[in-house]
C-alpha cells in the first residue's frame, strides 16, 4: 500500500513505450505460470521504464493471484486513481 502512495505522488503516465509493453507483458506471463518472483522484477522494470495505470492494474492482479491481498488492494487503488484507457476499459472488473 506504501508502494502505490509512492507511486500516485510521482504521477503515472498514460501510454506506454514498445519496451516496457513487451517487459509488461513478458511480467504478466510470468504471473500466469506462478512465477511470481520473476513476475514482480519485470513488473518493476515496466513501471520504472514508463509507469502507468495498466501496469499498476497488472501488478495488483498478479498480488491476487498470489494471494497477497493487501498490496493487490493498494495497486489496484493505485490503477484506479489513474485516467488510464486501460484501466477505464475494466474499470468494473478491478473493483
Amino acid at each position: 500500500v506504501a508502494a502505490a502512495a509512492v507511486v500516485l505522488s510521482s504521477g503515472v503516465a498514460h501510454a506506454q513505450s514498445g519496451d516496457s509493453e513487451a517487459t509488461l507483458r513478458r511480467a504478466v506471463e510470468r504471473c500466469r505460470r506462478g512465477d511470481f518472483d520473476a513476475a514482480r522484477g519485470l513488473f518493476e522494470e515496466a513501471f520504472r521504464d514508463d509507469p502507468t495505470g495498466h501496469t499498476l492494474g497488472e501488478m495488483g492482479m498478479c498480488a491476487q493471484r498470489e494471494g497477497r491481498w493487501v498490496e493487490a488492494e493498494g495497486w489496484l487503488d493505485a490503477a484506479l486513481a489513474t485516467d488510464d484507457p486501460w484501466v477505464r476499459r475494466r474499470r468494473g472488473a478491478i473493483e
